[in-house]
């Protein structure tokens, strides 16, 4: 029996993107799911860069120093992309670590996500991160102290500006909060940005934790509690239980409420079904555990989700490998979901921290990513350091179970997973995820027509009325060239964007390149540095990717610097050229929709003037001078409105010859029906009145940008009757590589795919009052 609280689809959240690095080797989710399933133990030797070995070299009554050399660490902590995020070397010096590492990883997870910067920035995004070391702060008093203090010293360093600042960088206009509740914290977090979504406050979260290790303080304050492993290795449940072992890691989960993320079309990895957070009280000391909270906690989380205990198949749960710890933990899961199971139905239980040692402020979320692949791969991972249960926990009267090898995890549809964090302070954190529904796609009635109105989003459409002409005309108009949009901060960030995509490419099957060109082009933030690849096929497009990856020329690419392009208006030149084949007019009739209903529209208007319906496509337009005037027309005037559908607004239009109707009907200076009219009656002289009005100012549909412009600006898009489909998309890459924003979305449909990880560059950046700590500690002999 179900629980009556339970969340309906504005409340339960999806997970739509990640982005982590942690120690083993793992810079993304993909490399996550690798090392947590092969087992891997990413514990190792503290860094020579981060604190001398001496610290490591007491006991627990040792003054200064601790007995723990041990932890799990990330390579090269200090590097930083500063140029990426526009931010000077020597201002970058003074942010923490820990900031620059949430900006390049909450970066990854954005465009894991496929968010990308206009859905990002147009929609409320929060920003809801756990922070918990103060190492960065603790060097510089102790290097620097007050005369070393500058305008970027609390900046640099202050617990909010990690999520302050990164809103700032990407314009997110939603909450922005560091959370610190010491190991719950991006737990809390990730629980905090639920809430934030479920209420309306943001539209979509990021949220997450951090951990960077470069002083040795809080290393010796455990071991002063005695809560670190001699042996240098964490044990969750397991009989030689000691202690525990840290580790540095960053984790950031993008989140939508999952009615959103299903209607935006996102690829939905997991979905938060409840989630709760409590206190302990008044436990027996301030950094006791307490099963009773966690009872209780637990409770909550069911409750929230309106599950019963039974649905649960598996807990990440907090397992610190701790002799205090793991016992307590065990009894409160115990005592919840033991009575209310059926006979023989396990509770698989695990910790990654044996993998990854104890991550503190990035823990919890370390536990979520874990969570979610369990419930992706359906299999529990192999529990590391588990030789012998725990003789402290009541294994034989308890459905917990640790599977030190692995087991395949039978889950339901409704099914859930649970993962638990519990904080040093007392504030503990559960969330329990599940699987997105799998509901079949509704098959949709026939769309009814009607004519769509100039100016207005188009309308359900009717079968193209030429299938005759599109599906055998020859030639290059009838080949859509393949586009591929790809930018970096710079020209070695563009060339490394270039080989990863002809990775991708020559890996993926030819039914997923709409899809790989509908993520570039709307679901990536496009940065200053552009190049636009506009190939016939896609070996040839494999070509000039590796040739622009090698700094070599390459054929069918643009480039351009968003950064230097003019800010001015792209005006629309409507040439009067006379048709001199319908190839290219059928086709984009047959591909684009958008097209094809402008061009409706105007044939509408055209068999009202003539009385009589007309072909406008068929080859009997060449017979008649006004007919083939009005066919003419007709195709610029649908182009334009392409244009206009695809984010290019006719602010500054000029034309000669014929194209002076068109831009009549364009700028809104004269009605559709009133133009095709004149054009009807030109021949006997009584459409003259109209054509001359063509010579005044246009009136824009959309207002200029800025002041009043003149009549031709630089940039200027040629509109001619006989434009192909691959002139068209050459214009779009113009476009893109000049800067000049387009709807991609409706230039290049699709779904979203995922592509290779931005990789950032950078160079180590330590600020000189708060370099690794060397020092031989007072009290400890060197040896």
């Amino acid at each position: 029996m179900r629980l009556s609280r339970g969340r309906n689809e504005q409340e339960s959240i999806a997970i739509i993107g990640i982005g982590c690095r942690y120690g083993g080797g793992i810079v993304d989710f993909d490399s996550f799911q690798r090392v947590i399933a092969a087992g891997v133990d990413a514990v190792g030797t503290v860094p020579p860069d981060r604190w001398s070995a001496a610290f490591d070299s007491g006991d627990r009554t040792t003054a200064g120093a601790g007995y723990c050399g041990r932890g799990a660490f990330l390579p090269d902590v200090g590097r930083f992309d500063a140029s990426f995020f526009g931010i000077r070397p020597e201002v970058a010096r003074e942010i923490d670590p820990q900031h620059r590492l949430l900006m390049e990883v909450a970066w990854e997870a954005a465009e894991h996500a496929g968010l990308g910067e206009d859905g990002a920035s147009r929609h409320r995004t929060g920003v809801f991160f756990g922070m918990l070391a103060m190492d960065y702060l603790l060097l510089h008093a102790q290097g620097g102290g007050t005369n070393a203090i500058d305008r970027h010293f609390a900046s640099g360093r202050e617990f909010s500006f990690a999520a302050g600042r990164l809103s700032y960088l990407l314009n997110l206009s939603g909450p922005a909060m560091t959370v610190n509740t010491a190991c719950s914290s991006s737990l809390v977090a990730v629980h905090l940005a639920c809430r934030s979504l479920i209420s309306g406050e943001s539209d979509v979260a990021l949220a997450g934790g951090v951990n960077v290790l470069v002083a040795p303080d809080l290393n010796i304050y455990l071991t002063k509690l005695g809560a670190l492993s001699p042996t240098g290795h964490c044990k969750p449940f397991d009989a030689q239980a000691d202690g525990l072992v840290r580790g540095e890691g960053v984790g950031v989960v993008v989140l939508k409420r999952l009615a959103d993320a299903e209607a935006d079309g996102d690829r939905v990895l997991a979905v938060i079904r409840g989630s709760a957070v409590n206190h302990n009280g008044r436990a027996m000391t301030p950094t006791m555990p307490s099963m009773e909270a966690q009872v209780s906690l637990l409770a909550d989380a069911l409750h929230d989700a309106g599950a019963h205990p039974d649905d649960v198949r598996y807990v990440e749960a907090h397992g610190p490998g701790t002799p205090v710890g793991d016992p307590v933990e065990a009894a409160a899961l115990s005592s919840v979901f033991t009575p209310h199971r059926p006979a023989g139905l396990p509770l698989y239980v695990g910790s990654v921290k044996a993998n990854l040692g104890h991550t503190d402020a990035a823990a919890g979320v370390a536990g979520l990513l874990k969570a979610v692949h369990v419930l992706r791969s359906g299999q529990v991972p192999p529990q590391l350091h588990h030789q012998t249960p725990n003789p402290a926990i009541d294994w034989a009267g308890s459905c917990l179970r640790v599977m030190p090898d692995g087991a395949p995890l039978d889950l339901p549809r409704h099914g859930l997973v649970g993962v638990s964090s519990i904080g040093l302070s007392g504030t503990n954190a559960h969330i329990l995820l599940g699987r997105p529904d799998e509901a079949p796609a509704p098959v949709a009635a026939p769309p009814r027509w009607h004519a769509p109105r100039l100016g207005t989003r188009p309308s359900p459409v009717r079968p193209a009325a030429y299938p005759r002409h599109a599906v055998t005309e020859p030639g290059p108009h009838r080949r859509r060239p393949l586009l591929l949009l790809l930018s970096g901060a710079d020209a070695k960030g563009l060339a490394a964007a270039a080989g990863d995509l002809a990775g991708l490419l020559a890996e993926t099957p030819a039914r997923g390149l709409p899809d790989i060109q509908h993520t570039l082009a709307h679901r990536r933030w496009h940065l200053n540095r552009r190049a636009a690849v506009l190939a016939p096929s896609l070996p040839a497009a494999l070509d000039s990717l590796h040739a622009l990856a090698d700094g070599r020329s390459a054929a069918h690419v643009l480039t351009g610097n968003a950064a230097a392009a003019p800010d001015e208006a792209v005006g629309l030149r409507l040439v009067g050229e006379p048709l001199s084949t319908l190839a290219a007019a059928r086709f984009l009739y047959q591909s684009e929709p958008d097209f094809r209903q402008a061009f409706d529209e105007c044939r509408t208007a055209v068999d009202r003037s003539a009385g009589r319906g007309v072909r406008l496509l068929s080859d009997t337009v060449f017979a008649d001078r006004s007919t083939h005037v009005a066919a003419q027309i007709s195709v610029q005037i649908a182009l334009c409105e392409l244009w206009r559908l695809w984010g290019l607004p006719p602010e500054d239009v000029t034309a000669d010859g014929v194209g002076r109707y068109a831009k009549l009907v364009v700028t809104g200076a004269a009605g559709l029906d009133e133009v095709m009219q004149a054009v009807n009656r030109r021949y006997t002289g009584r459409g003259r009145r109209i054509a001359e009005r063509s010579r005044c100012r246009p009136v824009p549909i959309v207002p200029a940008r800025g002041a009043a412009r003149a009549e031709v600006p630089g940039a200027r898009l040629d509109i001619r009757p006989n434009t192909t489909v691959g002139e068209l998309m050459t214009g779009a890459a113009h476009l893109f590589c000049q800067g000049v924003p387009l709807d991609w979305s409706r230039v290049l449909p699709g779904r979203h795919h995922a592509l290779p990880r931005r990789r950032f560059g950078g160079e180590v950046l330590w600020s000189p009052h708060s370099a690794a700590v060397s020092e031989v500690p007072v009290g400890v002999q060197s040896h």
